[in-house]
């Protein structure tokens, strides 16, 4: 059967009916075909680190850093979850962090600290920080 696109407009105008209901039988989420990749989340541990971020932030009405930190000593994993929220890959976090603090932040490290929390859940469990946040 031609698709949609492979035909000419009268053809299409003629067998619309059919070429919509082609296209429909065709249309599959994408991320269902996504191949899963070593660092590929599974859909219960972001739903599990999303609800600690949102738990902790008070359904994200107090984002401070002490309410972060909080969240991420519970499941490290929450740093990609904020990271994800606010739309950055972990180079573009580095930078972030590295304009904010002023402490350079290469691309390594930045990558390389967004997988280790993937395999490393209670990374920052017991890490206790010698001065407050705020």
């Amino acid at each position: 059967m031609p698709r949609p696109y492979e035909l000419t407009p009268p053809d299409l105008e003629a067998r619309l009916d059919e070429m919509v209901a082609s296209t429909f039988a065709d249309l599959q989420s994408q991320f269902l075909a996504l191949p899963k990749g070593n660092g590929f989340i599974e859909f219960a541990d972001f739903q599990a680190a999303y609800e600690t971020l949102k738990r902790d932030t008070g359904a994200f009405q107090d984002v401070s850093r002490d309410r972060i930190w909080r969240a991420l000593r519970a499941d490290a994993l929450t740093l990609v979850i904020l990271r994800t929220i606010l739309g950055f890959s972990p180079p573009e976090w580095g930078e972030v962090a590295e304009v904010e603090t002023g402490v350079e932040v290469p691309q390594g490290v930045s990558r390389g600290l967004d997988t280790r929390v993937r395999r490393e859940r209670a990374m920052f469990a017991n890490v206790r920080l010698d001065r407050p946040l705020n």
